[in-house]
């Protein structure tokens, strides 16, 4: 047994089906769908089937895509953007610095990271900007629980900063077996779990990636999370975790996958039996001694009007014009009849909407926010934006700790390192690199239901202090206050040069060409 053989996680979930369902059904690909069995043989969760399991039935299943584009509508949306709050009494060196000075280091921070995030040269295929990479990176968790993104350091003098990053498929992390790999794990007194290598004290140490996932005869490599040398940071990993002896990140989506695969299967059944019912259905009926048969044309008879068993001539012609059907020459004794398909199933909408229901409280999110759809008081639909806002609250956070904060945390680094940032103390102090890399994610505000009342209860709290004017400029559109102040002096500069009025009651007293009562003209 090895050193932590007594941890691996055992049956995380097991809602087990029939065994037809889940030793029968295929997804499109023609892999073997498992249901809700997220363990394997020998008893321990097999993170590989929960991904299998969950990238398939977010390619069937409307409703799990729907899912995923609320919560990533909502928790990232155009991307998260960074704040800069460092602790300054817990730096050295600086407290000689103004407050002009400590914002205009926060300042200069913030823009050189929008700069950069909002490039493509934090992509390593050029393709996407940080922004964009939130997006992606954000739906990977949420459809397989876990995003891989190895960073790489490109030196080119035509670059704001060497970090991109790549991100990986999931699959390519993977269990090394070549002895001459596993007897350097055993030497370093480390334990690989799923592709991941932890030490002696159970601390994330490297992944084992492989590059070429058709080349099995290849052994993956060792990527360490830390360069040995350089310190820098090569692998950042977020994950799902709903227990701590977790390995691997566990897909929210795998939890309904029965459901969800069933509502798809119900769904596309309607879609076939409301087309059928769009449909003639019709037959021939021919009254012979007092019972009512359909004719059976003689095989390999072409001919329309032969006779059988003495019946008369049956149809000489069937054609569908454009607004109904033309039937001529129907025989004697003989009528036409039309069947009516029993769909659609009256029950079908109540049916969905309770299965709805059930998944998107597994998900933490109101059905209305997921139809988008308010049929509620305005109370009501507050209610449930405000419930599910602490939903977005605490998957930003998970996010922000798991990939924005080490990715911020490279990039300042090397920003540090070319001297493009001032940080005393960031290299050598531990706490002091904390100090200087804290900060908050802010993202789209919480809806609003409705905004004149938002907007008096937001500056209720700036009066009494809960907030600042920077932190709710932020927050709303993500701009900054005191740019916004700046830009709002210059526009009522240029107001009153171009004698517009801005508001009566904050503009100044500004004098008329009246004459001033009893006064004469020159």
């Amino acid at each position: 047994m090895g050193f932590f053989d007594f941890l691996r996680p055992k049956v995380v979930y097991q809602r087990v089906h029939d065994s037809d369902y889940n030793n029968g059904r295929t997804f499109n690909s023609g892999k073997a769908k498992y249901g809700h069995i997220h363990y394997n043989e020998a008893g321990y969760t097999d993170y590989s089937r929960q991904r299998e399991n969950a990238r398939g039935v977010y390619a069937d299943s409307l409703i799990a895509r729907g899912i995923v584009r609320r919560l990533v509508d909502n928790v990232i949306n155009t991307g998260l953007t960074r704040e800069c709050t460092p602790i300054w009494n817990l730096i050295p060196g600086v407290s000689g610095w103004s407050d002009e000075e400590r914002y205009q280091w926060t300042e200069d921070v913030e823009k050189r990271w929008q700069l950069y995030s909002e490039s493509k040269e934090s992509d390593i295929k050029g393709m996407l900007t940080f922004q964009q990479l939130q997006t992606s990176t954000y739906a990977l968790r949420v459809k397989e629980g876990e995003t891989f993104a190895i960073c790489r350091y490109m030196n080119s003098p035509s670059r704001m900063n060497p970090l991109s990053l790549q991100i990986l498929n999931n699959d390519q992390i993977q269990q090394p077996y070549d002895n001459p790999t596993l007897e350097a794990i055993k030497a370093r007194k480390s334990t690989v779990k799923e592709g991941i290598e932890y030490d002696s004290t159970g601390h994330m140490v490297a992944i084992y990636v492989r590059d070429d996932l058709s080349n099995w005869s290849e052994a993956p490599k060792r990527v360490p999370m830390f360069g040995p040398r350089s310190g820098r940071r090569f692998v950042i990993y977020d994950a799902n975790q709903e227990t701590p002896e977790q390995f691997r990140g566990f897909p929210e989506l795998s939890a309904m996958v029965y459901e969800l695969d069933r509502l798809t299967e119900m769904s596309i059944t309607e879609i076939e039996n409301s087309i059928a019912s769009a449909l003639w259905l019709m037959s021939i009926e021919t009254a012979i001694g007092g019972e009512k048969k359909i004719p059976i044309k003689p095989t390999g008879s072409t001919d329309l009007s032969a006779n059988v068993n003495g019946m008369e001539d049956g149809p000489r012609e069937v054609r569908i014009g454009k607004r109904a059907l033309i039937q001529q020459n129907l025989g004697k004794g003989q009528s036409m009849k039309a069947y009516q398909p029993q769909h659609p199933n009256p029950n079908y909408a109540a049916f969905v909407e309770i299965h709805e229901n059930m998944i998107c409280s597994a998900i933490g999110m109101p059905l209305s926010v997921y139809r988008q759809k308010f049929q509620g008081s305005y109370s009501a639909a507050r209610a449930e934006i405000l419930f599910f806002w602490n939903n977005v609250i605490r998957r930003r956070s998970d996010f922000a700790y798991g990939f924005l904060d080490p990715a911020f945390e490279a990039w300042f680094s090397e920003e540090v390192d070319a001297g493009n940032i001032k940080a005393p103390g960031f290299k050598t102090l531990p706490i002091a690199r904390r100090a200087w890399l804290a900060g908050t994610w802010n993202g789209i505000s919480r809806p609003v239901v409705d905004p004149v009342k938002e907007v008096n209860a937001v500056k209720t709290r700036i009066d009494l202090g809960h907030t600042t004017g920077e932190r709710e400029a932020k927050a709303h559109n993500g701009s900054s206050f005191r740019e916004n102040i700046e830009r709002l002096k210059k526009e009522n500069e240029l107001r009153r040069e171009a004698n517009q009025p801005i508001d009566p009651e904050l503009a100044p007293d500004t004098p008329t060409d009246d004459p001033a009562p009893g006064g004469g003209s020159d």
